[in-house]
């Protein structure tokens, strides 16, 4: 399917201090929980930091490629993606686990 049809959202249109941003789709087996995901243009990997209680942090952080901005019908996401089960509703979903590849959710 497209992710077109999983109503993608940018959450935020600049980059946080640690490079990367979020964006937001429906869950492609449920289609009510909104998955969200970290990504910028560096290849995947865990960003780690401190945060102000000197605490350890850490982001998975997803690589994205894409033609023009946000055009949802080109971005690819590597490597897969997992969502585990999840309730909303009282449904139960037991989750998915995937990829996006030029806009195509599979």
């Amino acid at each position: 399917m497209k992710l077109t049809e999983l109503e993608p959202i940018m959450e935020d249109w600049t980059p946080n201090a640690r490079g990367y941003q979020y964006f937001t789709f429906l869950c492609p087996t449920c289609r009510k929980l909104r998955i969200r995901h970290a990504i910028w243009s560096h290849p995947p990997g865990e960003v780690r930091w401190k945060d102000a209680g000197g605490n350890d942090r850490f982001e998975r952080v997803w690589q994205a490629t894409q033609g023009p901005l946000l055009d949802w019908d080109t971005l690819s996401l590597s490597p897969s993606l997992n969502t585990p089960p999840h309730k909303r509703a009282g449904e139960q979903c037991h989750g998915w686990h995937g990829h996006i590849i030029n806009g195509e959710v599979s």
